[in-house]
């Protein structure tokens, strides 16, 4: 009989979030001092994205593990409220993260 188990989503999970280089939080965290005015703060995409590859990571590995998905969780589990606005087929504006304090 095999000692390998099946992951449960929980486990699932967990690995997802260790998995997650410390970079990115400092990242979204550097850019939303930089832009917060004490009640909320308006984070560019293309900056994040910029800053990230700055830093040795490439954008479609970003979005391809979600880790900015991932962050704005976190971000909703530590108790702000965040949106992420991007432009449909009739608008036109660049994408970005609104952070909101609750």
């Amino acid at each position: 009989m095999s000692s390998s188990q099946v992951l449960s989503p929980e486990a699932a999970v967990a690995a997802w979030k260790l998995s997650l280089p410390d970079e990115v939080v400092d990242i979204f965290n550097a850019k939303l001092l930089e832009k917060f005015d004490g009640k909320n703060a308006q984070v560019l995409e293309e900056a994040l994205l910029k800053s990230l590859k700055d830093k040795g990571f490439a954008s479609n590995r970003v979005c391809e593990q979600g880790w900015l998905e991932q962050v704005q969780g976190m971000y909703q589990e530590s108790g702000w409220k965040v949106e992420y606005r991007s432009p449909n087929w009739e608008e036109s504006f660049k994408s970005y993260f609104f952070f909101e304090h609750k």
